[in-house]
């Protein structure tokens, strides 16, 4: 996510699930938001999540974010599989 950006939501859809997982949670590195409708996602296959919970959010005046996943579990996995789409607003000021 780029810096000073608008975010107007997270979406997640899995296509392989994570092993050894149930849920997980999706936010931005420096926030405590989250962007899944509800407390936790499943992971399950085929699970989609439209991600616009506590959005608009402005990351303004803070550095680039990162999209972060937490499993309620480890996982060893490297086979699991999240599509993400971020959909953001930028504004550019004028330069002359």
């Amino acid at each position: 996510i780029p810096a000073d950006a608008v975010v107007l939501a997270v979406s997640t859809r899995t296509t392989v699930q994570p092993g050894g997982t149930a849920t997980m949670t999706v936010k931005a590195t420096t926030s405590a938001t989250e962007f899944q409708k509800g407390a936790n996602i499943s992971t399950a296959a085929g699970v989609t999540d439209p991600g616009t919970k506590n959005v608009p959010i402005s990351y303004s005046g803070v550095a680039a974010q990162r999209v972060t996943f937490t499993f309620n579990a480890l996982t060893n996995d490297a086979l699991g599989r999240i599509r993400v789409d971020i959909v953001y607003l930028e504004a550019t000021p004028a330069t002359s």
